[in-house]
């Protein structure tokens, strides 16, 4: 199905994993990315004949190592890095989403707007209470903290047990490498549809 690119991205002059959890020795997704990415497709492979890739960067160790040291050919050889930096408005991965996929030869198209299905209530929920994001704060907001709470979908696990030593390693090369050839950001805006 695609999945996401595993980024390496910058802040303040430092290479960060976005969806790494903060302790970099565990070298696994933060619970969010399982919850939100993962897990659904996980269930339904477990309850279905049908089996779904969704994230083929995730398959193996030695995939998801290497998926994320492809990142410092990217940064390198186009001299720009997403940046991590939420204060930014232009916040949008998809730029670097593309030169990702450009560098395995493939032309990766921007949709023009992803849709979930939940727009419409969205709307209606912000049309009705005056609060923009009153969908975030009655559902998925309480959704998620109940996953988390009673760990419907299990614990996250590390995908590569080396790369609990390799990826700092990586993580101290793509700072070094940001340091030395100060690259771009190359975030874009990414306007949420009311």
């Amino acid at each position: 199905m695609g999945g996401e690119v595993p980024y390496v991205c910058e802040f303040e002059g430092a290479a960060y994993l976005p969806t790494a959890s903060a302790a970099l020795e565990n070298c696994k997704h933060s619970p969010e990315f399982f919850n939100r990415f993962i897990a659904p497709f996980e269930i339904f492979n477990s309850d279905s004949e049908y089996k779904i890739i969704k994230d083929p960067f995730l398959i193996t160790p030695e995939i998801y190592y290497l998926s994320i040291r492809r990142n410092l050919d990217v940064i390198e050889k186009n001299c720009s890095v997403a940046c991590l930096d939420t204060r930014n408005t232009n916040t949008s991965f998809w730029p670097y989403k593309q030169m990702y996929y450009a560098s395995f030869g493939l032309d990766l198209s921007v949709p023009l707007k992803k849709r979930t299905g939940f727009e419409p209530l969205k709307t209606h929920l912000a049309s009705e209470t005056g609060v923009y994001n009153e969908f975030d704060l009655r559902y998925r907001s309480q959704l998620l903290e109940a996953c988390r709470r009673e760990k419907w979908f299990g614990i996250d696990r590390p995908r590569a047990k080396y790369v609990g030593v390799e990826l700092p390693k990586l993580l101290e090369q793509a700072t070094a490498l940001i340091g030395q050839i100060t690259p771009t950001n190359c975030n874009s805006y990414d306007f949420e549809e009311m």
